[in-house]
């Protein structure tokens, strides 16, 4: 298919904003299911994973393909809770369009701004979509005024439902001019838009013809002969949300239906085709893989974004930055949840699923065989600020627990994790502590229960002070000597090596190792020391001296240089909005002055009060359960990276 009728569209919005629920009626409306699961009943086809159907929340995204009015829609949904952002981050990045999804009655949410930034650093035109309208104290004119408010962006409702005692009973499409009834989820054309809904809509229509003419004199004109045809309109409004100045806009609600086929209407209206960037025009083939699993079998599946190229079945493939020898895609699909239909190849602008042969973990840069090397996606584990230690029954379990590790972190692009050789103890990286408690469940449920999972402990590190001058040290054992000269100066992130001179590789090999030693111990006992550039050189030496000398000089004398330099311990940060109605706001400001939390700003709200802070991680930890008891379930927490600060004496 060509790539003008393809949209790769995903759905963005604060946690229980009703996402998975319109991604329901989107796959009903796309023909792709006969009837819309409900995500309080764990039903829903996105949510296919046992946590998520017990949870009812996204954790992994969503994919599915299905076409509306001759385009071809690949469809991502993405989770909403704070703890999976590194996944929200990957989504957007296979995106050309999003939509938008508000709350009608809680307007504006933390989480929601959020998410828009991302969308912006993406660059990702977006369709919005008021949500929750039969719900008491909804307000979709009101809401459309807090989203300008909010971004500054120009909000222009394309459709307009109409509202009498909690029901949708019409819509007026502003661009058709034209009304509907709805009833149970049917809509029935009218012959006029009724009189008693004019004085509603015609003032939107009159806002969205003038905002959507000003760069269009061909519109402009129709404008003042009184004669407008649609498609130059919808032209006009899909130019504008392309280049992000509009926002188009329609509402209803997703639980019952009402309204809902407008989203894919707007879709495939205004939301843009993928768009080959002009550097990789002549790739033979680059995709990012933003979704790893097993299949059939313990088959390796990898759903990924072609960006560039085509991949065929029989391919070589290669992960960029990795020694590892190419791999073969045996076969090509086309994705439907946990379901997958063989296809013969894919192109760039294609959303498949590729079986291969070997690992491959989301996050991974795909390249044709013979393609140049390119990045999509950097090193996040610098965001992996909680840990949590697992500890085995038995040399069995271990293996079990080390095989889960690696499927988890395969499958989730925000986990990592590593074994301590000298306890014998898996640790478990992650951003957050529901994500790290969901992914326990999910070791539990799919490879052994036999562990023992320590508390959550916050991630601290080290960081050079300073530079220091070379520092030497000789060493003597079983009567070899060795003399070794190093210094080393703090760098934004890494160890880095600089060898002055030669040396045996074996000596090189043992130095080096010391190196990393000391910077993954530390020095203050608080964290590993990141970022250093060590210059080394072997001042003298007994030929055929062992690497174990050098281990050991090295053990010595590179504390002394790290005493030398200095360091400061840093621990994680961050930004913090608590969201709560007024008749708890006291109890949540009282517990978060109990943890000895600096309260920044608090703000009045349509429907209630929102605390904003900075704190260091730690004080934070169990906030989310913590608020909701206070709250009788009512409070959000939302919580955002706020970078590393010095640890307080």
């Amino acid at each position: 298919m060509e790539t003008e009728n393809i949209r790769n569209i995903g759905i963005i919005a604060h946690v229980d904003a009703g996402k998975t629920t319109l991604s329901e009626q989107i796959l009903l409306h796309g023909g792709a299911i006969r009837i819309a699961g409900k995500v309080d009943e764990g039903l829903t086809t996105m949510d296919f994973l046992r946590q998520e159907q017990l949870r009812g929340i996204t954790i992994r995204s969503g994919v599915a393909s299905f076409h509306w009015k001759g385009k071809k829609i690949n469809f991502v949904d993405t989770p909403g809770h704070i703890d999976f952002s590194l996944e929200v981050e990957r989504s957007l990045r296979v995106l050309d369009g999003a939509i938008a999804v508000f709350c009608g009655v809680r307007g504006v949410e933390p989480r929601t701004k959020a998410v828009w930034a991302l969308a912006d650093k993406f660059r990702i035109p977006r369709i919005g979509w008021i949500n929750k309208l039969d719900m008491p104290g909804a307000d979709f004119a009101g809401t459309m005024m807090e989203i300008e408010d909010a971004f500054g962006i120009g909000v222009l409702p394309v459709d307009w439902p109409i509202v009498k005692d909690g029901v949708v009973v019409g819509a007026v499409d502003l661009v058709e001019w034209s009304a509907r009834e709805l009833r149970e989820n049917q809509a029935r054309r009218l012959a006029k838009i009724p009189p008693e809904w004019l004085p509603i809509v015609q003032p939107a229509r009159e806002r969205l013809l003038d905002d959507a003419s000003k760069s269009d004199e061909i519109l402009m004109d129709q404008i003042l002969n009184g004669v407008i045809d649609p498609s130059r309109l919808a032209q006009a409004i899909a130019m504008g949300c392309r280049q992000r100045l509009f926002l188009p806009v329609t509402g209803g609600s997703a639980l019952r239906g009402w309204n809902t086929v407008t989203v894919l209407d707007s879709v495939t209206r205004y939301l843009p085709s993928p768009q080959i960037d002009r550097d990789l025009e002549s790739h033979p083939g680059a995709g990012l893989v933003f979704q790893s699993s097993l299949g059939e079998g313990r088959k390796k599946v990898a759903v990924t974004r072609l960006f560039a190229g085509r991949i065929q079945v029989g391919s070589l493939i290669k992960k960029a930055n990795s020694e590892e020898p190419p791999d073969v895609v045996s076969s090509i699909f086309q994705v439907f949840a946990d379901e997958l239909i063989q296809v013969d190849q894919a192109s760039a602008g294609d959303i498949v699923a590729l079986e291969v042969d070997r690992h491959w973990k989301a996050g991974d840069t795909l390249l044709e065989g013979s393609g140049e090397e390119i990045l999509f996606e950097v090193d996040h584990r610098a965001r992996l600020v909680l840990e949590l230690a697992l500890e085995a029954a038995s040399p069995r379990d271990h293996d079990l627990l080390k095989s889960g590790l690696k499927d988890l972190v395969e499958e989730d692009g925000g986990l990592d994790w590593r074994e301590e050789l000298e306890t014998g103890r898996c640790i478990l990286c992650g951003q957050g502590e529901l994500q790290l408690e969901i992914a326990l469940d999910m070791l539990r449920d799919s490879h052994t229960k036999a562990f023992k999972a320590w508390p959550v402990h916050v991630r601290h590190r080290e960081r050079l002070l300073s530079g220091t001058p070379t520092m030497k040290e000789k060493g003597e054992w079983g009567g070899y000597w060795l003399e070794i000269a190093a210094s080393v100066k703090p760098a934004p992130q890494g160890v880095h090596l600089a060898w002055i001179g030669g040396c045996a590789e074996s000596i090189k090999a043992a130095i080096e190792s010391g190196i990393q030693e000391v910077m993954r111990n530390g020095l203050g006992g608080s964290g590993s020391l990141d970022g250093a550039i060590w210059t080394v050189q072997v001042e003298g030496m007994i030929q055929e001296a062992p690497g174990a000398l050098a281990k050991k000089i090295m053990d010595h004398l590179g504390p002394e240089i790290l005493r030398k330099a200095g360091i400061s311990v840093e621990v994680p940060a961050v930004k913090a909005l608590v969201q709560t109605p007024d008749e708890h706001l006291g109890a949540i400001l009282a517990a978060l002055q109990a943890r000895g939390v600096e309260i920044q700003a608090i703000d009045t709200q349509r429907n209630g009060s929102t605390i904003r802070l900075f704190s260091p991680l730690e004080p934070m930890l169990g906030c989310v359960t913590l608020f909701r008891s206070l709250s009788k379930g009512q409070a959000l927490l939302s919580l955002e990276p706020g970078g590393w600060v010095v640890e307080s004496a």
